[in-house]
């Protein structure tokens, strides 16, 4: 039976995470960028999809039309406890539920710091078409 390993080494103990997914609409007849994957995350998989589909109906039905490379990104990460935003000025600013009050937070927030580090362990993307879906074992860093 191996023994627990209690020196506090970070690469035998990785530090603890939240597992968090993002819904993301992108536009296809726009280019975009690797500059960040964003911080408004959700740990429900399906608010972070109807969000990005709320964004993409918006976007047909506010004067902007469809496009037929139009896509839903859907990514799934473990957002590492350091990563996670704290400050209550910046969550302000951002518009997120008061972690104060978690019963206010339906949509399951999990606010990350701007470029903090998440671990992208996989991603989905949808057109009207099809699906494909990439796994990342190991997961692979990312910033927010």
């Amino acid at each position: 039976m191996p023994v627990p390993d209690r020196s506090g080494d970070p690469s035998r103990q990785p530090e603890l995470a939240f597992q968090a997914h993002r819904g993301i609409f992108v536009p296809g007849d726009r280019y975009t960028s690797n500059a960040g994957l964003g911080v408004h995350w959700s740990a429900h998989s399906k608010v972070a999809e109807e969000m990005g589909s709320h964004a993409w109906h918006e976007h047909a039905t506010g004067g902007m039309g469809t496009h037929p490379n139009d896509r839903l990104v859907m990514h799934k990460a473990e957002i590492p406890i350091s990563s996670v935003e704290t400050d209550k000025d910046v969550l302000n600013k951002n518009k997120v539920f008061s972690p104060d009050n978690l019963n206010e937070n339906s949509e399951g927030e999990v606010p990350v710091k701007k470029g903090a580090t998440v671990r992208l362990k996989s991603t989905s993307t949808s057109t009207r078409k099809r699906t494909r879906t990439r796994t990342y074992t190991p997961p692979r860093e990312r910033k927010a």
